[in-house]
């Protein structure tokens, strides 16, 4: 049947059965004339009516029109019409007038219809963007130094920058409100807005003005997990080993111009830098750890970072951050445990267990060798770490009340200058741990938080290969990889109670 013009007699169209005045884009006069309120085409089934010539996307999203001239039975339309109609079909937001205007006017140019002219368009919906530090240093950590024909240095990484009392050092850029998604329809659904960062300033940083952080003291700045400290640094021009002794920093950074040799170790209350390797040493830092090398195998030895730790690659070791462990090339065979995320973007995670409450991001997972892989993630990772925190700063201050040291931290820093200096030494080592393990137990909190709002984030994503005999396990709910895959997601579908494997 030809389309009808808004008020004309849609002849041809059968019995009337019953129908209604405006049913369907019908209207009956009062003569008994049967009339169009609409334009669009008449179909009779059931139900006689006219029909619009729009087509509304499945996700209601967008609409298009076929635009003629006239009808077929040669009634002259308009766009007021085509509006009408759009109108008739619930069709009132976001409606392209000029599109429709401008294919009206050249299908009477032509005398063409005009074929599926988008006439209306949804808003898709933009997340906001979450609040961000603005360091108004080159803080960042870069992978090293780049010189003539790409080359690159990796030891040369520049993140300590000597600082002043009173310079700015970073400023807090407020999360912006999303934008929300509305579909032709008028259906508007609520935006995801950005969320903002629970920022603490750390040592030797104050919040002079809102969101506006300046250095209290003269210092290096490091900037780690979300916080920026400034605090001393202490630098090693060569490896530690029997000329220096093991290192310990109970009150700021330390930087190691060489590596960390077998039986050896390093402490600090706030981060560590190491330009060369971690042989077989004990690691302990409240703040974060860099290695310009890797982390080579160690039979008593480990990592133990507050913050986050990075490394080349790690092997047959045992590496915990209560932030991120992000390794450029491989881990093989290791015991890696993180508050945040394990990422190996560029390399293979094979063997060993690694547990990591916000996830783990690699190239392969596993390999062709089928060696067996466990990985585990979720919150479950997170509260275990935090009670092994809480029972190991309980010791301490049990141990400190034992020698009688006051609770406060400052107190007892008066007390040791007339301590017997093998009092002295053991407690120095005590308040050392404290501070370092407070430090962990609130970067471990922030992450944790984090993952709380959104848990779907959660997820063991692999870009490359993933093999047979590696178990992923996420709460109670295990998942055994039986086949080689390539590019996939593990999550896990709360409501279904199992781990799914998703294509990325």
């Amino acid at each position: 049947m030809p389309p009808s013009r808004r008020g004309s007699d849609p002849a041809g169209v059968g019995p009337l059965g019953g129908l209604n005045r405006h049913d369907h884009g019908i209207a009956v006069q009062p003569d008994g004339k049967i009339v169009a309120t609409v334009y669009g085409r008449v179909e009779s089934s059931d139900i006689l009516e006219v029909v619009p010539p729009i087509a509304l996307a499945a996700d209601a999203m967008s609409a298009t029109c076929d635009v003629a001239a006239e009808s077929d039975s040669g009634v002259p339309t308009t766009v007021e019409m085509l509006t009408r109609a759009l109108a008739h079909m619930g069709i009132t937001s976001g409606v392209e007038q000029a599109a429709l205007e401008a294919a009206f006017a050249e299908a009477l140019r032509t005398l063409r219809i005009q074929r599926d002219v988008v006439v209306a368009r949804g808003t898709t919906a933009v997340r906001g963007c979450d609040a961000e530090l603005a360091y108004k240093l080159d803080l960042e950590s870069r992978a090293g130094t780049e010189f003539e024909a790409g080359r690159m240095d990796y030891r040369e990484r520049d993140t300590v920058h000597s600082v002043t009392a009173g310079e700015l050092v970073c400023a807090v850029v407020a999360a912006t409100h999303g934008v929300p998604r509305s579909d032709v329809l008028g259906k508007v659904t609520e935006p995801v807005h950005g969320k903002e960062i629970p920022f603490h300033a750390g040592h030797g940083v104050e919040e002079r003005e809102p969101g506006r952080f300046y250095a209290t003291r003269d210092g290096v700045a490091w900037a780690s997990d979300g916080r920026i400290d400034v605090v001393d640094l202490f630098t090693r021009d060569g490896d530690v080993d029997y000329e220096s002794g093991n290192l310990r920093a109970a009150h700021g950074a330390v930087h190691v111009r060489g590596s960390v040799r077998t039986g050896f170790q390093v402490h600090a209350s706030a981060h560590l830098r190491i330009d060369g390797v971690v042989e077989d040493a004990k690691i302990e830092v409240g703040g974060s750890v860099e290695v310009g090398g890797g982390i080579m195998p160690s039979a008593t030895g480990n990592v133990e970072a507050g913050g986050t730790v990075r490394a080349a690659f790690a092997q047959e070791t045992r590496v915990r951050a209560s932030g991120d462990i992000v390794l450029r090339n491989a881990a093989l065979n290791c015991f890696l445990w993180a508050g945040g995320r394990v990422v190996i973007e560029n390399g293979r995670l094979i063997g060993g267990t690694t547990l990591a409450a916000g996830g783990v991001v690699v190239r392969e997972l596993g390999s062709d060798a089928n060696v067996r892989t466990r990985v585990v993630i979720g919150e479950s990772v997170g509260n275990e770490q935090f009670g092994k925190l809480r029972t190991e700063v309980q010791a301490i201050q049990e141990r400190l009340k034992a020698l009688g040291i006051p609770a406060g931290i400052e107190d007892a820093l008066l007390d040791l200058v007339g301590m017997p200096e093998e009092k002295r030494d053991e407690v120095s080592l005590l308040l050392e741990g404290k501070n370092r393990l407070h430090m962990a137990a609130k970067t471990l909190v922030g992450r944790m938080s984090a993952l709380a709002d959104e848990p779907e984030r959660i997820a063991v994503t692999v870009h490359g290969s993933v093999y047979p005999n590696v178990i992923i396990q996420i709460r109670a709910h295990v998942y055994r990889v039986v086949e080689r895959g390539h590019g996939m997601k593990f999550i896990l579908d709360a409501e279904k109670h199992r781990i799914l494997a998703l294509p990325i």
